[in-house]
């Protein structure tokens, strides 16, 4: 069983020695030289992250200096001090888990603003309006002609720029595309 994984890793250290020898070595060695640099900001980051119970301990420890001074010399009970003491640590640390995901509140404040500006949104073209004008004659034929399309929530990205279809009387159209690139589009439009 371990000889196709040796001969698997021996291939993937071939492809990597040649493609060190070609001329895409640069690119290569430039890629891993800014993944060499993120991985030492995220050791930085999590080196403060996890030095930070250093801070703990200090507080804990001057906790523990400051609780004997008032036990010693003001006639505080020792157990008042340490529970005051125990209070303020976890109190503390229940702050900064709590802080830590004030980004997200923020983020999604934001979204639901957001959201707020679609849903209160008055659109120009109200499909359920029996409002415009009734066609007296309707030969059947229907055709999109540079129809220029986008959603009101998404203003910067287009959905049709110069659209043109025509549908003769009595033929059949099958929209194909990937997803995304409006053939539902096209059929909401033809609705309204």
């Amino acid at each position: 069983m371990s000889e196709p994984t040796d001969a698997a890793s021996l291939a993937g250290t071939r492809t990597v020695a040649r493609m060190l020898c070609c001329s895409s070595s640069r690119t290569i060695s430039a890629t891993l030289e800014e993944s060499a640099r993120l991985w030492i900001k995220q050791g930085l980051a999590k080196g403060v992250a996890i030095g930070s119970n250093g801070i703990i301990l200090t507080i804990w420890a001057f906790n523990v200096w400051y609780g004997s001074r008032l036990v010693m010399y003001h006639g505080y009970q020792g157990g008042t001090v340490f529970a005051v003491s125990a209070a303020i640590v976890v109190g503390g640390l229940a702050l900064e888990s709590g802080l830590s995901n004030v980004k997200y509140f923020s983020e999604a404040s934001s979204a639901a603003e957001r959201v707020q500006e679609v849903i209160q949104r008055v659109p120009k073209i109200v499909s359920e309006s029996s409002a415009g004008d009734e066609l007296a004659y309707v030969a059947g034929e229907v055709e999109f002609k540079n129809v220029e399309f986008c959603y009101p929530s998404r203003p910067e990205t287009p959905i049709f720029a110069s659209f043109n279809l025509p549908v003769p009387v009595g033929c059949t159209v099958a929209l194909v595309d990937g997803s995304g690139f409006g053939k539902s589009t096209v059929i909401a439009l033809l609705k309204r």
